[in-house]
């Protein structure tokens, strides 16, 4: 209660648990056996991370009132549930265009599956996606150097551009131009977690930088924007031993 219309708040309990608890609960909570090995190999993950919801205890009454167990209860009650039907009227209403930039990884992928009935998407990229039986429609192209048509309701933004981030702001004047994009669209931007766990890494400076560029740039041009900082755990599908793919690593 009592959110603003524009703030900036982690989603958390407060409270850090081990791998191999998570691992534990969630066997008891699914009656299911994962089997699990401690090999001692250490790959580019991070190792201890806690997100502070003091904004969100102390401004808008937030108290966690699941425990881990709870939560993971809950978690797998929903999955095995029914999805809610749709009345008749929304089923006439016509699906949202989504747009993927860059949505070739793991993450589009998963993006995609999950829109699948309740929405078009569409990813444009150099190449198309290795993963087969994507559900988004491949559109070719650069939206740093190639004009994009704009006919879509919200545009994902899953690129990472490689280059300094002193020059993002550049890169990133250039896309928008490109994708002609305008207050009718919602503007979601994947940012990472390493903003926080390791901010001065050069990929940790870009997500910055591409974070200010975009704020301020819809903040002038009134155009909706939702920035997420996601740790490497969204989704199912994910690359065994690639960093950034945690589930599929442990």
């Amino acid at each position: 209660n009592g959110l603003k219309k524009n703030d900036t708040v982690n989603i958390a309990t407060g409270k850090s648990h081990t791998l191999i608890e998570l691992v534990e609960t969630i066997s008891q909570v699914t009656e299911r056996i994962i089997p699990y090995e401690v090999n001692g190999k250490i790959l580019a993950e991070v190792g201890k991370s806690r997100i502070s919801n003091r904004k969100l205890c102390e401004q808008y009454g937030f108290i966690p009132n699941d425990s881990l167990r709870e939560g993971l209860k809950k978690t797998a009650g929903r999955y095995k549930g029914k999805e809610v039907s749709t009345t008749p009227d929304s089923q006439e209403l016509p699906k949202k265009k989504i747009l993927l930039l860059g949505g070739e990884g793991f993450i589009g992928r998963n993006i995609a599956a999950h829109f699948a009935s309740s929405a078009n998407c569409f990813s444009v990229g150099h190449y198309k996606s290795v993963f087969p039986n994507r559900s988004d429609t491949f559109v070719q192209g650069n939206p740093y150097k190639n004009r994009i048509p704009n006919e879509y309701d919200v545009i994902i933004h899953l690129i990472d551009n490689k280059v300094a981030p002193e020059e993002i702001a550049q890169e990133e004047t250039k896309l928008v131009q490109n994708l002609a994009i305008h207050p009718m669209n919602h503007l979601i931007i994947f940012s990472s977690a390493v903003t926080y766990v390791n901010p001065e890494s050069q990929y940790g400076q870009r997500k910055r930088a591409l974070e200010n560029f975009y704020k301020d740039f819809c903040e002038k041009n009134r155009i909706r924007l939702t920035i997420f900082r996601l740790f490497n755990v969204y989704g199912p599908f994910q690359i065994p031993f690639r960093q950034g793919s945690l589930v599929a690593n442990l």
